[in-house]
């Protein structure tokens, strides 16, 4: 089956054409990204995925309705993870805080962006702060914290993971948070394994294989993204599968 997601209009055209149906035409925009990238997992790595488009039409997306927050979870979801396009999204997501000033998800998303991925320590605490404020929530006052900077980052990951698995609504947001979780708790339980045998041995195991015949892993987990974990020279937890899933992988070959 042949999945196209196509060329959108420049907003300003599309707000002309829209007149006050504008947000509607936004939501209608962002149900298009959706079922795409809902046909693409169908597809299993078989078409390469429209990539640019997909990020376009969200933009616009927000542009036409910047209340729109399917368009701000997805674009968190989808194009932060996998493709790495963490600055893009959060300029999309700073766009939408001016209207959205009420919801702790925004300043929430942008806190773990600029924490997780730019490793921005400074600008982590100030929208960390605002998502706290906002929900009352005790994990964003913990985030906003200065130990949020000293915690484990893959379980910080993994404590962002299960809060916006708990909030997902399509099976596409669903699918991508479900995936990256097993991932970061496989790695967590390589981490701590390591970090076991560390302090037992006074050095870094030479494999994970090592993790396993000296009685601190029972076994190696499985990578859900395909790929196999191995150890570096410096014990960090890697794997061949660079955590991107199949069509994404196949995006990366071309």
């Amino acid at each position: 089956m042949q999945i196209k997601l196509g060329y959108t209009p420049a907003s300003t055209v599309l707000k002309t054409l829209s007149g006050e149906h504008r947000f509607a035409l936004g939501q209608l925009l962002t149900m298009k990204v959706l079922i795409y990238y809902g046909g693409l997992l169908e597809q299993q790595g078989r078409v390469r995925p429209e990539m640019e488009h997909m990020y376009h039409t969200l933009v616009k997306a927000v542009e036409l309705d910047p209340y729109n927050m399917d368009a701000y979870y997805f674009a968190q979801a989808a194009f932060t993870w996998d493709l790495g396009q963490v600055k893009a999204v959060i300029k999309m997501l700073k766009y939408g805080y001016q209207f959205r000033s009420w919801d702790w998800y925004m300043p929430f998303f942008l806190g773990f962006n600029y924490a997780y991925f730019l490793k921005d320590k400074k600008e982590a605490a100030h929208y960390m702060q605002q998502a706290a404020r906002l929900s009352g929530s005790e994990l964003q006052t913990t985030l906003a914290s200065r130990y949020f900077y000293e915690a484990d980052q893959t379980d910080v990951g993994i404590m962002f993971l299960r809060q916006m698995l708990a909030g997902a609504v399509t099976e596409s947001e669903k699918a991508i948070y479900t995936l990256r979780l097993k991932a970061l708790i496989a790695v967590s339980e390589l981490e701590q394994a390591v970090a076991d045998y560390s302090a037992s041995r006074g050095s870094f195991p030479d494999s994970l294989n090592l993790l396993v015949e000296t009685k601190f892993l029972e076994k190696i987990p499985t990578d859900p993204y395909g790929g196999c974990f191995y150890i570096n020279d410096k014990g960090k937890i890697h794997s061949t599968s660079n955590f991107s899933s199949i069509f994404m992988s196949k995006q990366n070959e071309h």
